[in-house]
């Protein structure tokens, strides 16, 4: 059987390659990154070469020319793969002498029909198997295609449970987790007897909160893994119970956020240690003068005045944001604040941090909100044979360009949601045009318009214009915050991203009454947390 060197410096695609090669005969030999599949490649002279276009320390358009530009290995074929292949790359790799491009996840029969055409094989037994999208932690077992097919499972979810969002102060946390995870729960249909394994969420709390959440559900020995990400806690929770699902770990869990908040506006808990903070701080600080005003408010009203400056940008197109999202909350009972504001009324509040006034900023608030995720095999035996499911779900942090060109915009996150925003797209095969309905993380106007362009709706410096269009409100190209949002229905830290989940698996169920986005298909999340991470997620409903 042919040999096949895999050039990936990623343990979790370098393990997946191998499986799936190994399973269909191939003989599989590993590199790391471009130098050393230079030197195996002359030492072994393999039958073909996949090679990673994102290899650390050489771009891997230049990786691929390395090896096609050899004398020794010109003659061996490469196929350039990647999950994060953006557009334009096809050509670029082709221009250097590249013999194939994978652009996006294939199914595995049809990955190993394109290393069998490229070998010049009959195809290759095929293996019943799912996508290839979803790496995670492999379970040891000598059936590599067994390890394949739970790593590419679907993950479904089952049921969603959400509380009203308060002002801070009126209820506990273990009163808000129960009550969401009980709707959750009845939602799905099953017992908390049926969960094996809980991820919850929150920001401002003792260690091991997230037991004494859970035990006002049951106490039945399953592991509680707490998490907290900044403001993208609950849907980091979520990615964990994802990932436990679509790697086959688990066959139900839980996903759980809450916060109980103190009033008034976000502070550091810690000043005897670094600020986790300390480089966005630093940078902010080089941009523009520090004030009296919320850290956070500094942040994302240098963003505006950014945007402002370079692509004129106007208050009343921010103030706009504000005014479609209460307009929204309006219709959600579960909403912290749901009266109508115009842009006037918007523009009249308080100046917070220019041009940002109080409307135009999120409120701390407390509440929980919580997801029941499952298998296919485990929705179905449960009598649920079309749940609304989770396409793809990715994480990215702050990367170089965040702090390099100085800009606020890209320093509060844009290029983070852009980057796991690509990945969540060519994992479900799916692009923005596609998407029907859009929950996202507007704690300030300005982070809604910055993150338009992040997700592909409009172009650089375009959001504005597709504010003022009412592209994204009812009527519109999409319905972008149905629930208000974080301005209107608030934003605790831990519960805001499961949150995000329940508004959207409602709105694919078509649950919503007033608020109900006509004929919604395709749902996208984006929460993000500064410090950095950010989680942007796709689902499909049942009658997608």
């Amino acid at each position: 059987m042919a040999r096949i060197l895999v050039v990936e410096d990623n343990p979790s695609n370098m393990t997946l390659a191998r499986l799936l090669l190994e399973s269909a005969g191939y003989t599989v030999l590993a590199a790391t990154d471009a130098e050393a599949g230079l030197t195996m490649a002359r030492a072994e002279r393999p039958d073909l070469i996949l090679m990673d276009i994102q290899l650390p320390g050489m771009d891997g358009l230049q990786a691929t020319a390395l090896l096609k530009g050899d004398d020794a290995t010109r003659a061996i074929p490469v196929i350039a793969l990647t999950a994060l292949a953006m557009k334009g790359h096809e050509e670029r790799i082709r221009a250097v002498g590249c013999d194939g491009y994978i652009a996006k996840p294939l199914h595995c029969k049809d990955f190993l029909a394109t290393i069998a055409a490229q070998l010049g094989r009959p195809e290759a037994e095929k293996v019943p198997l799912n996508r290839v999208d979803a790496p995670g932690p492999v379970r040891k077992t000598t059936r590599a295609e067994d390890i394949m097919i739970k790593l590419a499972r679907k993950v479904c979810v089952l049921g969603v449970g959400m509380t009203k969002f308060y002002k801070p102060g009126q209820k506990d946390y273990p009163e808000l987790a129960k009550e969401a995870g009980e709707q959750a729960l009845s939602d799905a249909g099953i017992d908390y007897a049926k969960i094996e394994q809980a991820f919850v969420g929150y920001v401002y709390g003792e260690s091991t909160s997230g037991q004494r959440a859970v035990y006002q559900l049951g106490t039945t020995g399953i592991p509680v893994f707490n998490v907290n990400n900044n403001c993208s806690t609950g849907s980091t929770a979520l990615m964990l119970g994802a990932q436990a699902i679509g790697a086959g770990v688990s066959e139900c869990v839980l996903a759980l956020g809450f916060e109980k908040m103190e009033k008034g506006s976000l502070g550091a808990k810690y000043t005897d240690r670094t600020l986790p903070l300390d480089k966005h701080f630093l940078l902010m600080m080089e941009l523009q003068p520090f004030t009296p005003a919320p850290p956070a408010a500094q942040m994302f009203g240098g963003a505006a005045r950014e945007h402002m400056e370079k692509y004129g940008t106007t208050r009343e197109q921010l103030a706009k944001v504000a005014s479609k999202n209460r307009g929204h909350a309006v219709h959600n009972e579960r909403a912290q604040f749901r009266e109508a504001c115009t842009v006037e009324q918007i523009l009249a509040t308080p100046t917070i941090h220019d041009p940002l006034t109080k409307f135009q900023c999120c409120p701390t608030t407390d509440g929980a909100a919580a997801a029941v995720l499952c298998s296919e095999e485990f929705a179905r035996s449960v009598g649920v044979a079309n749940p609304v499911t989770l396409e793809a779900i990715a994480l990215a942090s702050d990367p170089a360009t965040s702090f390099e060109p100085r800009s606020m915009i890209k320093m509060v996150g844009q290029d983070m949601a852009r980057l796991a925003a690509q990945q969540v797209y060519e994992r479900a095969g799916v692009g923005p045009e596609e998407v029907d309905v859009i929950e996202l993380h507007d704690c300030f106007t300005s982070n809604e318009l910055i993150t338009y362009e992040a997700l592909g709706l409009c172009g650089e410096g375009e959001s504005g214009k597709l504010i003022s269009d009412d592209a994204t409100t009812y009527g519109g190209k999409w319905v972008v915050n149905p629930s208000g949002g974080l301005l209107s229905k608030g934003h605790p830290l831990g519960a805001t991203g499961l949150a995000q989940t329940f508004e959207l698996t409602e709105q694919l169920r078509g649950r919503c009454g007033a608020r109900q986005v006509e004929k919604a298909r395709v749902a996208l999340q984006h929460n993000i947390g500064l410090g950095g991470a950010c989680v942007v997620a796709l689902y499909k409903g049942p009658q997608a």
